[in-house]
């Protein structure tokens, strides 16, 4: 029974004593005093006895809660303590959590690192997988363009000595036919050397003093030859024809072919072969 049932049961117990005593008192009103002074010591005398067993119950309870207390302050103490072990028990366990939890992330944290650096070099293996292939391909290729061009290189080189062997009976044939153009007195440029090349220039001088003279703007550099007769035009008008007579590097001194002038020659007017050139063509 706990302290709190123990204490009601005193209470009831004090109660029911009280309530005894009314009904007592009640009865006793309606019988004669002597009845009642007998009846009134009785139950004095049985009160102070119910009293006292009371009393001694009461003391007795009192003993037992305070071995309760003790007892149950002990068991406090030792839960107390308990509690006080646990607790210490539990913190070490959540220090060593904590660490474990700590080093599980660090764990995880590597292992994430090496799930990225894995990842990243199976992308680099695949891409070296994939260059390896090109390359492969490629030398491959290589090999096949070095085989082909080593072939058409052994065509060539076989192309090559026969046109050597070609060039040399040129260079024999050319040297007897030197031999043959000069024993006849000719050179290289006796066969062309009439045919004036397509050219436009301007007449820079009309001669006062030598009727019919005029210097051109052409000259050797130009390709121009003794002989190379020139159209002059003005406007886009023909006015004659002149044919040179001597050249220098950059200038010509050309004649007036008198029957084909239609009108005065001046200078600055223009000078061409290629009316010579289409009408002969």
């Amino acid at each position: 029974m706990t302290f709190v049932g123990k204490l009601l049961t005193v209470l009831i117990l004090i109660c029911s004593i009280f309530l005894t005593a009314v009904a007592v008192m009640l009865a006793a009103s309606q019988q004669n005093w002597k009845e009642q002074a007998t009846a009134n010591a009785q139950d004095v005398r049985r009160l102070t006895q119910i009293l006292q067993e009371s009393q001694q119950q009461n003391e007795r309870i009192k003993t037992s809660l305070q071995r309760e207390r003790v007892t149950s302050r002990l068991a406090l103490q030792r839960s107390q303590v308990q509690l006080l072990v646990e607790q210490e028990k539990n913190s070490q366990k959540e220090e060593a959590l904590a660490q474990e939890i700590s080093k599980s992330q660090e764990q995880l944290r590597i292992l994430k690192q090496n799930e990225d650096r894995l990842a990243e070099l199976t992308t680099q293996n695949r891409d070296l997988r994939q260059r390896t292939n090109d390359l492969t391909t490629s030398l491959h290729n290589t090999l096949q363009q070095v085989t082909t061009l080593t072939d058409e290189n052994y065509q060539l080189e076989g192309r090559l000595q026969r046109l050597e062997e070609k060039r040399d009976q040129l260079a024999n044939d050319l040297a007897q036919f030197a031999k043959v153009m000069k024993a006849y007195g000719l050179d290289e440029n006796s066969l062309t050397a009439h045919i004036p090349p397509k050219v436009e220039g301007r007449v820079l001088v009309v001669s006062n003093k030598i009727k019919g003279l005029v210097e051109l703007s052409l000259g050797e550099d130009d390709g121009i030859r003794v002989g190379h007769k020139f159209d002059v035009f003005r406007d886009n008008k023909y006015l004659g024809s002149v044919v040179v007579k001597t050249v220098t590097h950059n200038r010509a001194t050309a004649e007036i072919v008198p029957e084909l002038n239609e009108a005065p020659i001046r200078a600055n007017d223009r000078v061409t072969t290629e009316l010579e050139s289409q009408l002969r063509g």
